[in-house]
């Protein structure tokens, strides 16, 4: 993606391809940007949640539930 800026779903979509490889805490670094990007975007959330759930860090990863259904409360 040299040259353009990257946009939440990006690092989404990145994010995504490296915990389908089992890199969990990589995974993370790309939700957080996406976070970073657009802090009220729900995949980014749960997503980052499933791989913190993943490397046994189930606490964070329950908050990152619970900002799910804040940002989507009809889900």
């Amino acid at each position: 993606m040299s040259g353009k800026s990257r946009n939440a779903i990006d690092w989404v979509n990145e994010g995504n391809d490296l915990y389908d490889r089992g890199q969990y805490a990589e995974a993370v670094i790309c939700f957080d940007m996406a976070i970073k990007v657009d802090p009220e975007f729900p995949m980014a959330w749960y997503n980052r949640g499933v791989a913190l759930g993943k490397l046994g860090l189930h606490d964070l990863a329950q908050d990152c539930y619970d900002r799910t259904v804040e940002l989507r409360p009809d889900r």
